[in-house]
């Protein structure tokens, strides 16, 4: 299901929207371009940041999105992209429309071949057959676009529909950045940890210092023991 925040009071805000279902032209529950829209309806903002956790789902609905996000950008607005989860089939498509796009770490992104279904006489499979190319060259375009790779290395991508993390996504220009969200919780635990691995080096470090002293007085006893033996101490 998607939802929309505004992230502050003011008059112009920034706008986040939460694609976080599968995406379906106008079915209860299923992101739409239709619905989107109607979101931003009467709203004064300056940004949008689209909140992603999607399997993707219908192509053509999102294309509908690509052109909206394109739509608003051409007006002015900033339109961003942060990957939380998975970022699959059409919602990686999408995505390409941002101007900025962010992954978690823990992020994957997979784009894949398009697929139609179809039954019919030999002419609409004909038919079918000429569609389905048609919208493969658009999102191979699409994704050439976005991340300046060469329609080989986006043909490859697709076809072996490899689950791309983080780290590869951005290599690949898929993604801008790679962010690692850490709670307070986790915040404070490494700064604990932090601090004893410091007072252990300096517990470390006190007792070499120690131990040196020690061997300093043991050997000038021992000079002195020595010394006095051979007769230059009286």
């Amino acid at each position: 299901m998607y939802k929309m925040r505004i992230r502050n009071e003011s008059e112009v805000s920034d706008i986040e929207l939460y694609i976080d279902s599968s995406i379906e032209h106008d079915i209860e529950g299923y992101v739409s371009a239709r619905k989107l829209r109607e979101q931003l309806d009467g709203q004064v903002f300056n940004k949008v940041i689209l909140k992603v956790n999607s399997d993707g789902g219908d192509l053509l609905e999102g294309l509908a999105i690509y052109e909206f996000m394109k739509e608003l950008q051409a007006s002015g607005h900033e339109i961003e992209a942060i990957i939380t989860g998975i970022c699959s089939s059409s919602a990686s498509v999408i995505v390409m429309s941002c101007s900025k796009i962010t992954m978690n770490k823990n992020a994957y992104m997979m784009i894949h071949e398009p697929v139609i279904s179809l039954s019919g006489t030999s002419e609409e499979l004909l038919s079918g057959s000429e569609f389905l190319k048609d919208l493969r060259e658009k999102i191979i375009n699409i994704y050439s676009e976005r991340t300046q790779e060469s329609r080989d290395v986006i043909e490859s991508l697709m076809k072996k529909e490899l689950w791309l993390n983080a780290e590869t996504c951005k290599l690949l220009g898929l993604c801008d950045e790679v962010i690692a969200v850490e709670s307070a919780g986790t915040a404070a635990a490494e700064s604990q940890k932090e601090a004893r691995m410091r007072d252990s080096a300096e517990l470390r470090v006190s007792n070499n210092y120690r131990r040196v002293d020690q061997a300093k007085t043991v050997i000038e006893s021992m000079a002195r023991v020595i010394n006095r033996k051979r007769g230059y101490v009286k």
